[in-house]
């Protein structure tokens, strides 16, 4: 028997593709203009999908906490899941009011910028609202909250970040799904939910049209960003050669937090684009010197 779809389903396919419309004429290759409606955008409290060294981020203000819970309803992620925030140069950290964990310095100097994530402490007067209760602080102080940065090796975003100051951050992808390879890919799980999609300039337009002229899946509903689910793995992240243009859906970064706990001083939440051994090798020259 065919199955008929009711006016609800018809609507929501309808609605999703109308979104994924807007969308579509919602991006721009990355140059000094589409730079500066970006930083317009993040002001005005919007999210914008832009490439890091890593994988595609998608970014909004951290002292708008409107903005940072637009990024958690357009990823469906936990609350419970912190986000990173980007810094144009660690020196900025001391701006934000953060601090550096002595045991992470070494490990700043020798991965930043990069795909590089200490967990900092937050000083008094810190105003991000994306810092996380410490889990388990040195101090064992009950208020003691913490952020993780990123400082990206990538000219465009430093730029844009040069223009807007610390950015909220996650990867480009529903909580769950694949991070997205590309900005077609982005588009279908945002869809207007992101009012900007940056691409680097080694990407034509063209590339992206396949992804774009695709049709809503009958299964989405009114909301466009369940429409697209990535099934293509990241692939090894590349240490080699120049980061002024990117590779999109690369490894993400590494984690990693002071432990006062742990025989090495640190703990590894998450190995991403730089390997533990690495890890431990700075620590070990950093001690022997």
């Amino acid at each position: 028997m065919e199955r008929k779809e009711s006016g609800a389903e018809l609507n929501g396919v309808q609605s999703c593709e109308a979104g994924l419309r807007r969308a579509e004429s919602a991006t721009a290759c990355i140059s000094d203009d589409s730079l500066a409606e970006a930083a317009k955008l993040i002001k005005a409290g919007e999210l914008v999908v832009i490439p890091t060294d890593t994988v595609l981020g998608i970014v909004c203000n951290p002292f708008d906490s409107a903005a940072i819970e637009k990024l958690y309803e357009a990823k469906k992620r936990p609350k419970n899941k912190a986000l990173q925030v980007l810094l144009a140069s660690i020196e900025d950290a001391e701006t934000a009011k953060l601090h550096i964990p002595q045991v992470l310095k070494p490990l700043c100097e020798a991965f930043l910028p990069g795909p590089f994530s200490p967990v900092l402490t937050a000083e008094s007067g810190c105003e991000l609202e994306t810092l996380k209760k410490a889990d388990n602080p040195a101090n064992e102080e009950s208020n003691v909250c913490t952020q993780a940065v990123r400082v990206p090796d990538f000219p465009a975003l430093t730029e844009l970040l040069k223009i807007t100051g610390p950015l909220a951050a996650s990867s480009a992808n529903i909580s769950g799904c694949d991070c997205a390879e590309n900005i077609g890919q982005a588009v279908k799980y945002f869809g207007d939910k992101v009012s900007l999609y940056l691409y680097s300039p080694e990407f034509s337009r063209d590339e992206f049209s396949d992804e774009f002229s695709d049709e809503c899946s009958a299964e989405c509903s009114d909301e466009c960003s369940v429409a697209y689910c990535a099934d293509a793995s990241a692939a090894a992240a590349s240490q080699a050669g120049s980061r002024a243009n990117p590779p999109e859906g690369t490894v993400a970064s590494t984690v990693i937090a002071s432990d006062g706990n742990s025989r090495s001083g640190i703990k590894i939440i998450r190995e991403g684009a730089i390997e533990k051994e690495r890890i431990y090798s700075v620590l070990q020259a950093a001690r022997n010197c």
